[in-house]
Formats: C-alpha cells, structure tokens, sequence
C-alpha cells in the first residue's frame, strides 16, 4: 500500500511538473535540492525554454508595435496630403478673388458707356496677336519690307509647329526704335488659327526666335490686370512656389484649367 501511494504520488508530481513553467520549476527542483550535485543538463534546458519563452513575447511585442507605427506612418501621410489640398485650393481661392476684384474696381470706375466700349474693344482683338521681340526687317523698299516680314512670320509658324488656313494682316505699332524692334500685330480672319499659335508659341524657347513672345491683343485695361497678375507671380515665386499665370489666374504648373483662355501665353517671366 505504501509503494502504491509512493507511485501515485510520483504520477501526480510528474503531471503537475510537465504544467509548470521553466522558471517555477527551477524554484521548485532548487527547493528540493539535497545539496548533492545540481543536474547541469536540466539547468540548461530550464534557462534554453525560458528564454525561447521570453523570446516568443518579445517579437510579438516587436510585431504589435511596427503594426500600431506602420498606422501612424499612414495617418500622418493622409493627413499631409489632405492638408496640402486644402492650403492649394486656398491658393487658388485667393488668386480667384484677387482677379474678381481687379475685373470689379476696374469696372467701378467705368461708366456704363465705358463698359460697353471697353467689350467692344475686347471682342475686336479677339483675333489678334502681338508679337514682342521679332527683329524688323530691312528693304529698299516698303513692299520688300512687307515680303521679309511676312517670310519672317511663316519661318516662326515653321519652328512652332503651327500651320494656319486663313488670311492675315500684319503691322508694326508704334513709332520706330532703333534699341529694340516695335510690337509687330497679326490679324487672323480665323479665330482658331490664332489660338493655334498662342497654343504653340511655347515652343519658340528652343529655335532661333527663343527671345520672341507672342501674347493675346489686350486692352488697356487688360493689360493692367495682366501685369498685376505678373507681379503676384513674381512675388510667390520668390517664396519658391512654382506657379504660372493660366486663364487669368496665377496657379501651380502642374495645374491645368478646364477652359482656360490664353491670358497665360505670356512668356519671358
């Protein structure tokens, strides 16, 4: 009966080991020590399971924390780009209300006949260009002069890409300079050949004409609101924002306008 309850008794202590811990059964074989010699073997397996152990809730913790990082890494990206969004659309917030109120105080200041004389103006140079910078031709004659000009007119079309399929009318405006050449004004008899070479001008930066500039034909106070709007542009691009004047607006390069007028084809700044 004895050795039965000494067998039980080992059974029982054997399933209660095999549920312990590795460091509750150190503490318990250190309390059973007869103070013979330690198992070597056993300390070692003890120590190897408790730091696998240790190791196994490290790298969970390790996981749990790049995962609750990796949130706010993107949280932070979100919130950056929301927050650019808002400070651009601002921006063109404010550029719209300056142009509003330029078009208003310059009305203001009008009377109503003035008003219609200045649409009348406007609708009359719709077809128009001015070129700044193009070198006047020399003759011996002013029909030779004509011809020159005219050649020198197609060799720009040429370079810009630009072939047009109506008639125009060119002249030099202005009282002759011998420092610069006059602003030379072209007439299309069709509207879309001349928003085709407003359109392509831009590609003059790379040929021979690379100091010529072809601009819309605007008004006296057109072209207030213009060099207004040029100023503002110089002054944020000194904060090192790169903006361009589109549609009558200073706005971001990169932006495009869903039906911009060609106020923005002044190049040169």
């Amino acid at each position: 009966m004895l050795r039965s309850n000494g067998t039980k008794s080992s059974k029982s202590t054997k399933k209660a080991d095999s549920t312990e811990s590795p460091s509750s059964r150190l503490s318990t074989d250190s309390q059973n020590y007869d103070g013979g010699h330690f198992p070597l073997n056993e300390i070692r397996k003890i120590i190897s399971e408790e730091m696998i152990d240790f190791s196994c809730k490290l790298m969970i913790e390790i996981d749990s924390i790049r995962d609750a990082f990796s949130h706010l890494s993107d949280s932070v990206k979100e919130t950056k780009i929301s927050l650019a969004r808002v400070q651009e659309s601002q921006k063109r917030q404010d550029s719209d209300i300056l142009a509003l109120k330029m078009k208003v105080d310059s009305l203001e200041k009008m009377p109503l006949d003035g008003i219609v004389s200045e649409m009348d103006d406007r609708f009359s140079r719709k077809s128009n260009i001015i070129i700044r910078g193009m070198p006047e031709p020399e003759g011996n004659s002013l029909s030779d002069m004509k011809q020159k000009e005219m050649a020198n007119f197609h060799e720009l079309l040429d370079q810009a890409k630009t072939v047009i399929n109506s008639s125009i009318e060119m002249r030099r405006l202005g009282k002759v300079d011998k420092e610069k050449p006059r602003l030379l004004k072209i007439q299309f008899e069709c509207r879309k050949d001349r928003d085709n070479v407003l359109r392509n001008s831009k590609l003059l930066r790379k040929t021979r004409f690379n100091n010529v500039f072809v601009d819309p034909d605007r008004t006296p106070s057109q072209q207030k609101e213009h060099r207004a709007l040029i100023e503002e542009m110089k002054e944020r691009r000194s904060r090192n924002e790169d903006v361009v004047i589109r549609g009558n607006r200073v706005v971001p390069r990169e932006m495009r306008l869903k039906n911009p007028s060609f106020s923005h084809f002044h190049q040169g700044f």
